[in-house]
């Protein structure tokens, strides 16, 4: 094995230090998704925050106070950056990045074009796994959503939301019965980053009330 590996270029070496853990990274994440492994619950140790959050007073019934749209942030027939950049999407783009080079690097072809080759088809698969996310969440939102369910659930920040109800972003929660992408609002005078993690405390009309959970 040892033999095998310095017999290698550096760049072949390089490129298969990035290929494998991406792609165990990458099945991974795709075995959970279709098994439901990621969790919507917080942890025991965590309820009585949840509650807490849940009681506020004047959270669950907000329909009185106009929505504050963002046309950017709203729009579901376009790819936000921040939809593009998320963790599954960089784990794709590495996955298929180096796998590229190596195979293009292997056919002859030389090293510098390789990796361009390479860097242009990871960001395919980047942008190309944002929109099958986009559109299996779209899916997924077909029927009638009771809003009143997602009380309590914790999800993940997809699109960063901006403080102070000044604006929407975006979250995904697995409510319902399925996982679910919804507008989202925060009471908090600090905005919410992409990745973050949050608990629904209401809703007002179709746009989601959340907390960042600490």
């Amino acid at each position: 094995m040892s033999i095998w590996w310095n017999s290698m270029p550096i760049i072949s070496q390089v490129m298969l230090c990035i290929a494998i853990p991406s792609t165990i990274l990458l099945i991974i994440q795709l075995v959970l998704n279709f098994t439901g492994g990621d969790s919507d619950e917080l942890p025991d140790g965590d309820v009585d925050i949840t509650d807490s959050i849940i009681d506020a007073p004047d959270v669950d019934n907000i329909g009185e106070i106009d929505d504050i749209r963002d046309a950017d942030l709203s729009s579901d027939s376009e790819l936000n950056i921040a939809g593009i950049f998320t963790f599954r999407g960089i784990v794709a783009f590495f996955a298929s990045f180096s796998w590229s080079v190596l195979a293009i690097y292997s056919a002859g072809v030389f090293a510098p074009i390789a990796l361009l080759i390479g860097f242009a088809v990871g960001v395919a698969m980047m942008v190309t796994v944002a929109k099958i996310v986009q559109l299996l969440l779209k899916l997924s939102e077909s029927g009638t959503v009771k809003f009143s369910d997602a009380i309590g659930k914790v999800g993940e920040v997809y699109i960063p939301i901006p403080p102070a109800r000044t604006g929407d972003g975006k979250v995904i929660v697995k409510f319902s019965g399925a996982e679910r992408e919804c507008a989202a609002q925060t009471l908090s005078d600090t905005a919410i980053v992409t990745g973050s993690k949050i608990v629904v405390s209401g809703f007002s009309n179709e746009t989601l009330i959340v907390e960042a959970v600490n």
